[in-house]
């Protein structure tokens, strides 16, 4: 489709020329109508100062004499086919040429016609643009002093290139050359190839959300080319029409995975899976395990107005944020996976039906799970059931070493429901402390409000031959949808493929809402370092105000560890997941971080994100370190989806490390639509992927 545009971009802009030369126009110059351009080994661009060639250009405005398609050949000859411009509609002529693909363009070598009765252009100025839409002015009235100037650009990124000088009348302007060099940078190419994978017309038929991993070695580096699985968030089943690009017979689930295998032939190297039951397609991971009244909810944050502080006040909601169950006696058992120094326990009593709280319950510890010592046995009050509920109690453990706290239940306020709020036990210096937890009994039917409950998945990890994952957990919310929670899946992973029958869901202490107001979600990107520095990063954001990057890490054997867990807080990593700092603005929900292994950024990491997170705006940072200092963004792609599809957005960018090789990376971004309807178009709603390429010195 690109080339057929440039073709089109070519014939048009040349008809436009030859139409806007006037019949009577006084041929004392040569207009390069009869010179014939010999032909030459065009060299294509790769290294710093070869040539850029011009593709098309256009001249809107002028009246212009001279052979165009001659003057943006590769091969012509700098003194041979000159443009002559002799009027303009406006004050100004204006002359836009566009490339294959965005450049970084070194510098511009601009040759005056030098013939009696053409006057020179004196002064230019540049603009440039990445699609064609949206254009920067870089340079203002730059003097064209000599008969060939050099105007430097330093890199800048751009697709196309605007020229502005002005059209006085009466006066012939001459421009006998016009050629543009590579700088150092990266260029940007849409892989088509890649797109065009994703564009299917049965079946699987376009998702929101890409992720991809090396299913055949795990790691997740530059360069590890491997069997490849992809997971996906909302997905699309159906049948396309190819002419048309009609979907028919369409439905929604909200996930599914696919694959890449690159031993076989381009075109047959792709497939998806999903979950068929009774004839319909169903998401293969789906949120039960995180609704209903279950103990889980007793340690993770959700409901409380800051969630790892005893100072957090609970809700009286109870949609997924407190545990019941309608068996006494009953027990709740926490494993905190290793041993830790249990400073205090804090516990809010059921604050949505407080008849249902808990009024006796006893505490006791254990080292291996099978021994245990009782600590005490202790009374609860009732709950207010007000909105914001502070602590009802608070039990000083005074440092006491175990892995394992069990709550049998003794009696409740109600003979036949007893219900708890939450649990939160701190550690030293008042570190707080996280940990499974299971009940002999939990109430596991969801609320009304949770049947709007499902799993959007963000970055996870191959750790062994098992897959890890950060899933959101997703509600409609006010009219429109809220994060309720991060999880955790586990699934292993047998010859390439994912086992999606063994499928585990985990809780997880990883969105925190903060004393601030700000809440913070990892799972967004996650960068494998194992070989470097034995880490795992996990990058996240925290919102409000702004979208700020932040990050965790942790050695693969702890990824359910999560009191090993450490948090980078600007200047050390804290055990404290509301104290990451953050590290650079203006993120994306999904994005990457990749070690960059050689090249123009070697030993750095590169940050790729949408700016803005739906701006349309893909660009880079450079890290010192995996956790900063980052540089300001440089922008390398703008996108146009908006512009032919209907209602259309673009967002969350990230590059694809396993399924890139050093110095040609592959970046993928999403395309959705404000319209329901507009879904019905299955140009809307599949990945789009752009190369972006290494320009190297010359050897």
């Amino acid at each position: 489709m690109k080339k057929v545009w440039i073709l089109v971009f070519l014939m048009s802009t040349m008809l436009m020329a030859s139409c806007t030369r006037p019949d009577d126009q006084d041929d004392d110059h040569d207009n390069g109508d009869d010179i014939t351009i010999p032909t030459c080994d065009v060299v294509v661009p790769e290294t710093v100062g070869d040539m850029i060639h011009v593709m098309a250009v256009s001249l809107p405005h002028s009246t212009v004499t001279g052979n165009i398609d001659n003057f943006i050949n590769p091969c012509k000859p700098v003194d041979v086919n000159p443009l002559f411009f002799t009027h303009s509609t406006l004050r100004t002529h204006q002359v836009t040429m566009a490339f294959d693909h965005i450049h970084p363009i070194q510098s511009v070598r601009w040759t005056h016609v030098m013939e009696d009765g053409i006057d020179t252009v004196a002064s230019v100025s540049i603009d440039v643009s990445l699609n064609g839409f949206s254009y920067q002015r870089v340079i203002q009235g730059h003097a064209l002093t000599e008969s060939l100037t050099t105007i430097a650009l330093g890199g800048t990124m751009a697709k196309y290139v605007r020229f502005v000088f002005a059209a006085d009348e009466g006066k012939t302007y001459g421009i006998q050359d016009i050629r543009f060099t590579l700088d150092r940078g990266y260029m940007i190419k849409e892989d088509v190839g890649w797109t065009q994978a994703f564009y299917r017309t049965s079946g699987w038929t376009g998702a929101d959300g890409i992720f991809s991993y090396n299913l055949s070695s795990g790691s997740r580096t530059i360069g590890a080319i491997g069997k490849t699985g992809f997971v996906f968030s909302d997905t699309i089943i159906g049948q396309v029409n190819p002419e048309t690009h009609q979907r028919s017979n369409w439905s929604i689930i909200n996930n599914t995975v696919g694959y890449y295998d690159p031993a076989l032939p381009f075109d047959d190297a792709f497939s998806f899976d999903y979950v068929i039951e009774n004839n319909r397609a169903v998401s293969m991971f789906v949120p039960d395990a995180y609704t209903g009244k279950r103990a889980r909810h007793l340690l993770d944050g959700d409901g409380l107005s800051i969630s790892h502080a005893k100072e957090g006040l609970l809700t009286n909601s109870g949609d997924g944020t407190m545990w019941r169950s309608n068996v006494l006696p009953n027990a709740l058992t926490i494993d905190l996976k290793t041993e830790e120094a249990v400073h205090h326990l804090y516990l809010w009593n059921d604050n949505e039906v407080p008849t249902y709280g808990v009024k006796t319950f006893s505490l006791s510890i254990s080292s291996d799970g099978d021994t245990w010592d009782l600590v005490g046995t202790y009374g609860l009050d009732q709950a207010s059931g007000n909105p914001g509920e502070p602590y009802t109690l608070a039990l000083d453990l005074d440092g006491i070493s175990t892995r394992y706290l069990k709550l049998d239940i003794l009696e409740g306020f109600d003979e036949h429901m007893v219900g708890l709020g939450k649990l939160m036990m701190t550690g030293d210096a008042g570190r707080y402390l996280f940990g499974s937890i299971e009940a002999n009994h939990e109430l596991t039917t969801p609320t009304s409000h949770e049947r709007t409950s499902r799993l959007w998945l963000q970055d996870g990890i191959v750790i062994g031959d098992t897959f890890y994952n950060f899933p959101l957990l997703v509600k409609d919310f006010e009219g429109f949808f809220k994060v309720f929670s991060v999880g955790l899946i586990s699934m292993p992973v047998i010859d390439g493929t994912f086992d999606r029958n063994n499928i585990t869901y985990h809780s997880t202490p990883l969105q925190v809402t903060a004393a601030d107001g700000g809440i913070l979600y990892f799972g967004a990107g996650v960068m494998d370092h194992r070989d470097i520095d034995g880490y795992l990063y996990v990058y996240g954001y925290k919102d409000g105000p702004g979208r700020h990057l932040v990050v965790a890490r942790f050695l693969p054997e702890d990824i359910m560890h999560f009191n090993r867990w450490r948090y980078y807080d600007g200047q050390d990593w804290s055990v404290n997941a509301e104290h990451a700092a953050p590290l650079i603005d203006k993120v994306s929900p999904e994005l990457s971080v990749t070690y960059i292994p050689e090249g123009l950024h070697a030993g750095k990491f590169m940050l790729v994100v949408m700016e803005g997170t739906v701006t349309g705006r893909i660009a880079y940072a450079i890290g010192e370190t995996p956790y900063g200092p980052f540089s300001d963004y440089t922008l390398i792609y703008q996108t146009t989806e908006h512009t032919y599809l209907r209602d259309a957005f673009t967002y969350n960018a990230k590059l694809h490390a396993n399924v890139s090789t050093p110095g040609n990376y592959l970046i993928s971004y999403n395309v959705n639509t404000t319209t329901f309807g507009a879904l019905g178009d299955a140009r809307i709603y599949h990945p789009r992927f752009i190369r972006m390429i290494e320009v190297k010195e010359k050897e």
